[in-house]
């Protein structure tokens, strides 16, 4: 099952726009209508034209090894983007990504209803992600046991809701 996004459409909000769509049928794909300069779709997931905004994963779609690496380039998810897709165990941050560290809700310029870190905000709780990866050439972060700190280590920065073991924080 598949979202079309007709190519008339030029706007989506940041707020958990696709979060409910598939209860009854989960979807696993976007489409975007051709001649659409807002949005395209890489791998079936939903970006903003320009690929720097990562808009929903549809709920349906599966990964290989329970993986997915967001594409470089990305620098902002959209709150609850992730649409309750319970395929993914690892998410490996591109380095072009930052996390924002505190967004209020109601009252920000994204429209957010939940408040937390930009990263916490995307996956929300309704995800199977138990580990956060970033590649060895990240200028900002590090990931240790599947957990996110600033380069140098000192900084614990993001731990995913579904971490399963004892988690023993970097020294």
């Amino acid at each position: 099952i598949s979202f079309t996004i007709p190519n008339s459409v030029t706007v989506i909000g940041n707020s958990h726009i696709f979060y409910n769509y598939g209860i009854d049928e989960v979807f696993n794909k976007f489409i975007v209508e051709s001649g659409s300069t807002s949005f395209k779709t890489i791998d079936d997931i939903l970006y903003t034209y320009d690929g720097t905004r990562l808009i929903s994963v549809p709920r349906g779609k599966t990964f290989t090894n329970n993986t997915f690496e967001i594409p470089e380039g990305v620098t902002f998810m959209n709150e609850l983007s992730f649409s309750r897709n319970q395929n993914i165990d690892t998410l490996v941050l591109p380095n072009s990504y930052v996390i924002e560290r505190y967004i209020d809700k109601n009252n920000n310029n994204y429209g957010f209803i939940n408040s937390g870190n930009s990263l916490s905000v995307a996956i929300y709780l309704y995800t199977s992600i138990k580990e956060y990866e970033v590649k060895n050439d990240n200028t900002r972060y590090m990931s240790y046991e599947g957990c996110i700190y600033s380069k140098d280590g000192t900084e614990l920065i993001a731990v995913p809701l579904h971490y399963t073991g004892v988690l023993n924080i970097k020294d």
